[in-house]
Formats: structure tokens, sequence, C-alpha cells
């Protein structure tokens, strides 16, 4: 709760509204005339100023009104504070009433505020080789090329104020300045033209936060490890620019850094940068705050001193930074024998090996030592070799808890784990309730079944099962169904290549099917439908284009197109709007996009049909295919 009460609601209460009047009151009270000769601190507009604590209360409130979550994300201080000058104005030349009326005006237009803006930002330190666009957070990284400028000079030129041939020939000519043919941000928001500025530039800080730190850990001892990532420096004296463009047009703010490396990423970094977990942490920065969990938050800010480390030339400042990363990972919460529990942290999570534990331990407390010494005062070498091993060793842990995120999600958890396997002595290991898939072959041996015995029992080929092993051919949903019951295991115990995804919701089973169609595009094909195990069917169109038919097998063959750089990505989107479409489908309840007064329609005849047919299928005596065919042949 703030000094103005206003957390939480998205409208100011009427209370509210005349609590801050009463307070622009009284600082009006206190504008006296702007006086040169002055120096104690103030703030002026044309003749009129506050000085002293007057000064000091109207900067406080403009800051309570700026940290409020229902202003924060759309509107900058300075920003707001134009606007209540103009209301602190209007009080002290017209009186209250004349200022009341203005202030509530001005509430009304930050509460309907709705603009959305697109925000530019030049940035170096990498390029995209055979992939069109890359997506981190809430950022697009792409090349800009003569069509997206002719793009945004189109929307200039559309304006109702369409400026004159020689302004347009300039701002083209700074478009291709400071945008053309470069490597560039773009974020989209809803907000004011500054504090889209702001937030654009801090959400294009965490994403390069998060490719410098995919891209070092994945390169120990490449000078590539190396690499700046920042917003762009076109040379000495020059400032890199942000154009972004808004129904106000197009604005430009000045950042400068320093350069080294340039980075490719093509597919094979995508498939790197994958592997060390840098989309984990993407799609955490895509979350709003409050829904992160407290590792969550660790995780990312250990990738921010990672990556800050990256930026120091000097070796002591790289060990501090590097240190940190790991305090703030693995730090016990009372702050007690920080370094002797970070080490044994790290040690635990980066080896299986007692020896490799023992000398891990050993060199993080040797790096504690080399911090602590280079905070208060003194001197030790810090050699290129420590710092490039701190670097991996760091990477290297912030990678494996980002891989098992899925298992481990709060530090306490974290914690428990650790003390449990420091207690027993025993094998490290991350507790995972889902089975792992087993090749047909192995399911197959395990229980002691020929080829033949298991095609005979699943109604196929001999030689389906064998091409089926060898993974000449992946078995087909109502193939893969018929296995299951032929082996006596769930249809998602038996493992199917990378590119295949066996998918559930609600006993509703697809196959999806990944494919590379061209460079950094893939393509995901729904192989089929198997409602089998289904007790429910879709009560509404699953999409507008089957309006006819709210069956899933309108999702069957459909392809869901994907930029999703790697199989596994374009899968996890065909995935994931599968489910939130049959999700839909299936709910009972009215819900938005429906019509007043709508209520579930009955349940289709042929839906009856199937669920009689499984119903006497499960209660007929469960006999093997090849014994019931011989008692059937001797009757």
């Amino acid at each position: 709760m703030t000094r103005l009460g206003w957390e939480g609601a998205t409208k100011l209460h009427p209370a509210e509204l005349d609590a801050l009047h009463r307070k622009l009151i009284e600082l009006a009270s206190e504008l006296t005339a702007n006086s040169p000769t002055r120096l104690d601190a103030h703030v002026a507009w044309g003749s009129r100023a506050l000085y002293g604590e007057a000064a000091r209360r109207y900067f406080a409130l403009v800051g309570d009104m700026a940290n409020e979550a229902r202003w924060s994300s759309r509107f900058s201080e300075t920003y707001l504070d134009n606007l209540l000058s103009e209301v602190l104005l209007k009080i002290d030349k017209e009186g209250g009433l004349a200022g009341h009326v203005l202030l509530r005006a001005t509430i009304e237009k930050l509460e309907d505020f709705a603009v959305k803006q697109i925000v530019y930002l030049p940035v170096h330190g990498f390029y995209l080789s055979d992939v069109p666009q890359l997506e981190v957070g809430q950022v697009v990284f792409r090349a800009f090329n003569a069509s997206d400028i002719q793009a945004i000079e189109d929307r200039y030129s559309d304006r109702p104020e369409t400026p004159d041939p020689d302004a347009q020939s300039y701002f083209r000519g700074r478009l291709d300045e400071h945008l053309g043919e470069r490597m560039t941000a773009i974020v989209n928001t809803t907000a004011e033209p500054n504090r889209a500025y702001e937030i654009a530039e801090a959400e294009t800080r965490y994403a390069l936060e998060i490719l410098m730190f995919g891209n070092a850990a994945g390169s120990r001892w490449s000078p590539f490890a190396n690499a700046v990532m920042g917003f762009d420096d076109p040379g000495p004296g020059k400032m890199s620019y942000l154009a972004f463009d808004s129904d106000g047009g197009l604005n430009w703010h000045g950042r400068r850094l320093p350069s080294r490396w340039s980075v490719e990423i093509g597919p094979p970094q995508i498939e790197a940068l994958e592997n060390v977990g840098a989309f984990v942490a993407s799609e955490l920065r895509k979350k709003a705050y409050g829904d992160l969990t407290d590792l969550d938050k660790s995780l990312l800010q250990a990738i921010h001193w990672f990556s800050a480390s990256v930026f120091q030339q000097e070796a002591g400042a790289k060990t501090l930074f590097l240190v940190t990363s790991l305090e703030a990972l693995l730090g016990p919460k009372d702050r007690t024998a920080i370094s002797s529990t970070v080490a044994e942290a790290l040690a635990m999570l980066s080896s299986d090996s007692l020896e490799e534990r023992l000398a891990l331990k050993k060199f993080v407390r040797r790096m504690y030592d080399s911090r602590s010494s280079i905070t208060h005062g003194g001197h030790r070498h810090i050699s290129e070799a420590e710092l490039r091993s701190l670097r991996w060793v760091v990477g290297s842990v912030i990678t494996r808890l980002l891989q098992v995120r899925h298992r481990v999600r709060t530090k306490d958890e974290l914690a428990a784990i650790l003390e449990r396997a420091r207690l027993d002595a025993a094998h490290l290991a991350f507790p995972d309730l889902r089975e792992t898939p087993k090749p047909l072959s192995v399911l197959r041996e395990e229980r002691g079944m020929l080829a033949a015995e298991v095609a005979d029992r699943a109604g196929c080929l001999e030689e389906s099962i064998a091409a089926w092993e060898r993974g000449a051919a992946t078995p087909d949903l109502i193939d893969l169904r018929r296995l299951s019951m032929a082996l006596g295991c769930s249809m998602f115990d038996i493992e199917l290549p990378e590119n295949y995804r066996l998918v559930d919701v609600r006993g509703h089973r697809f196959m999806l099917r990944a494919r590379r169609i061209d460079a950094g595009h893939v393509t995901v094909d729904t192989q089929g439908w198997d409602y089998w195990d289904a007790d429910a069917f879709p009560v509404r169109p699953l999409e507008s284009a089957y309006r006819g038919s709210a069956s899933p097998i309108a999702l069957a063959d459909r392809r869901h197109f994907a930029t999703g750089y790697t199989r596994r990505m374009a899968l996890d989107v065909a995935e994931a709007k599968l489910r939130a479409l049959l999700e839909r489908g299936l709910c009972r309840d009215r819900i938005e996009g429906d019509l007043l007064g709508w209520a579930p329609p009955p349940v289709p005849e042929h839906w009856r049909r199937h669920l009689k047919a499984r119903k006497t299928v499960e209660q007929q005596p469960k006999i093997p295919t090849r014994w019931r065919s011989k008692t059937e042949s001797c009757s």
C-alpha cells in the first residue's frame, strides 16, 4: 500500500481523486515566483516554482503515482509530471474548482489510455544466419531490410498530418542511417512514448543477457565466449538511435556502447542455445513478475550477473560478478557460511563424482577468497584460465537448473533435494513422476515376447514390428494403441522418434509430426485422432474455420506453421495450440464468445454409439488375440 492507497484497483476511486486534489491544492498554495537568485532545491514552471520541502513533496507525489501498478506499465514519471504540473498551475491560476475539473479529465485520460507502440532498437554483437527472426522473451530480433524501412515510411506518410516532401526525404534518410541493414530489436507495448522506450530498453537488455549467457555457457574456450551484445554503436563520436512508430510519429533516443566480437546465430547455434536452457529463460521472461517462483527470479538474476561479467574488462570485476551470480542462485537465506554453502551446492549440482565434487568445492572456495580480497582492498592475481573455469561452472549450474525446472520449482525444493543428498550421501537425483518411454524392442524383450507374438496380438504384420523397431517406420495412432494393449503398457511408454509427439487431452489423443521445410521454419502436422479413451465430445466448434463441426477430426491433418527454429520448439507451439483449442471445445460452461443464453448441445448419436461399443468391448474377457482365434475355431 503506497501513501496514496491506490494499489490493486484499475480505476481511481472518487475518494482517492479528492485526496489527490487536496494534495495539489496544498502544493499550489506554496507556489512562489521563480527567483533566479535562489539556489536551493526547487522545481520551476515558467514564472512559478516550488522550493525546498514543497518541491520534495511534489516529486514524492509524482513518484508515488509512477510506482502504482495501474500506471507504471504505461506512463513514465516525466509524462505524469507534465500532466500533474498542468493541474497544479491551473489551481494556482483559476482556483481549486477548475483544477478539480482538469484533474478528473486527466485521470480519465490515463485510465482510458490504450495507444500501442512498436519500438525499434538497433543492437550489435550478433547476426542471424538462415534464421529470419529470433524471439527471446518479449523481444523479436530481426535484421532490418529495405522492405521493413519502407513499411515504417508508409505508416509515417499515412498519418493525417502528412509531412512535406523535404521532411519525408529527411525522415527516410534517418531511417536508412540508423536502422538500415542492422540487427534490430522489436518490442510491442501499450504505453506513452517515453515509457515505451524505457520498457523496450529494459526488455531488450534482458533478452540480450539471455543470449550472452547462452553463448558464453556453451563456448568455454572460444574467443566468441567474450562476445558483448548491446545497443548499437555506429562508430566513434556517433550515437545509435531508437526509432519507434506510434500514433504521434517517431522519436529518437541516443545510446552508446562498445563492441567486440559479432556472433553468428543460425540453426546450429539455436540448437546450442536450447541445450543450455536459454529458451527456458526466454519463457520465464514472458511471465508476469508475480507469477514467477523465487527460484525463477533467482535464475533470471543469476543470468543477469553472469552476462554482466562478460562486459567487464578487468579480471577482478569479472570475478565479482560471477561469484555474485552464484550467490543469487545458491546462497542460503540466512546468509551464514555462504561461501561453503554455495561451493558445496555447486559441486553437487555439477558432478556425480566425489573426486570432482571435492575439486569443484575447493576451486569455488578459492574464487570466494579472491572475491573477498578484491572487495576488501587486497590483491590476488586471477589467471584467464581461472576466469574461464569459473564462468564454465557458473554457466553449467545455471543450465542444469533451467533444464530441471519442471521438476524443482522453488528454492526450498532445491534446498531440500541438496540436503537429502548431503545427508545420505546418495547420488543426486531430481524426482520425476513421468515414466521414461522405452524403445519398442526393449518393451517386447522385457516381457519375453517374440515379434511374431506382438504382431499377432496387435493385429499387424511381423514385418511392421521389425520396421518400427529399426526406426524405418513409425506406427500411427491406431497401431500405437494396439501395440500398447498387446504389451500391457501405456501408449506413452512406447518411445517415438524425436520429431513425433503424442498428445492427450481428456482421452482425445493426437499424433504430431514435425519436419523442417526451410531454414528457420518448421511445420507440424496433426497425424491423426484417437478417441477410444475419451468420455466427452466437444460442445462447440474448435475453430472458426470449422464452424460446421465440433469434431476433433477438424484438427487432424492440419498444419501448424511455426517459426520454432527447432523441431522440439515447434512441437511445443503446436501442442499448446491444440490443447487450447480442444479444452475450449470441451468446456461445458458458457465462456467468452458464446451467445447469451448458450447451453451445451445434446450428445451426438454417433458418440453415444461409440461409448456403447467401448463399454461392450471393456466387458469382454481379456483373452489374447491368438488364443481367442483358437477358441473360436474349436467352437
